[in-house]
């Protein structure tokens, strides 16, 4: 996180002074690649080491009038202002998505035999049978490689609430491990499931006037951390839901989240 907020602060930063340059080209003059800048404030900077925002302003001023260093101290303060406004709700909003990973169905990739044969619906980013419809929906979500950590999984979904029969919804944390050149050793892995959550094994308290349930599960056996290592695998989320023919009643998946 600390690096992101400095590479992006560097950046908007020296941005901010080629646009300075072109404004105010008293305050940001262009450096001489021959030359060895020894103002007091630097003695020990020498170029062609690139000049850091407010270096070339009080390197080439230091000796200036009064006047002309107040103005130009006023408009390195709106530069510095703008690189705070502009750099550090993005980094921060960024980074702390690090542990975060929330995906709708309708985002997702419907596979197997009969997600095929338009059993699915989508509607308001929901996946769900068709009335009348019957069978096996299969979604893959594909996970981005920007998560690194996670404790829990959360699905919310709408079935018949049966334990053990009828309508059901599965839903698994899952990794493949493929070989890169140079990078992995070994096989490719079939896949393997972390943490699974299924409807017909705990039936949540309907929590929202639509009917939905919200099954939360651990990823781990523990409530530990789950640290992902996307150099060796890739991860997903697949949603299996079920519906045996002759059940009534809805069976929605809105959304998965990973926290």
């Amino acid at each position: 996180m600390k690096s992101t907020i400095c590479t992006t602060l560097v950046s908007v930063c020296f941005l901010l002074r080629r646009v300075g340059g072109e404004l105010w080209p008293e305050c940001f003059p262009k450096t001489d690649p021959s030359k060895t800048y020894t103002g007091p404030e630097f003695k020990s900077m020498s170029s062609p080491r690139p000049l850091f925002c407010g270096r070339a302003w009080q390197n080439s001023t230091h000796r200036s009038s009064p006047q002309q260093k107040g103005v130009c101290a006023m408009r390195l303060k709106t530069i510095f202002a703008l690189t705070a406004v502009l750099a550090l709700p993005t980094t921060l909003s960024a980074a702390g998505l690090d542990n975060f990973y929330g995906v709708n169905m309708a985002a997702c990739v419907p596979t197997g035999q009969t997600s095929a044969q338009s059993v699915l619906f989508n509607s308001g980013g929901e996946a769900s049978f068709r009335d009348g419809g019957f069978g096996e929906i299969i979604l893959t979500c594909a996970i981005p490689n920007t998560l690194s950590r996670i404790t829990k999984m959360t699905v919310r979904y709408k079935d018949d609430g049966v334990p053990g029969a009828g309508s059901q919804v599965v839903t698994a944390l899952r990794q493949k491990r493929y070989v890169f050149n140079g990078i992995s050793e070994g096989v490719d892995s079939a896949p393997s499931t972390i943490a699974e959550a299924d409807s017909n094994a705990f039936v949540p308290p309907v929590i929202s006037p639509q009917g939905y349930r919200d099954h939360q599960k651990n990823v781990l056996p523990t409530t530990g951390t789950l640290t992902f290592d996307h150099r060796r695998f890739f991860y997903y989320i697949q949603v299996n839901m079920r519906r045996p023919a002759g059940t009534t009643g809805p069976v929605t998946v809105a959304y998965v989240t990973l926290f």
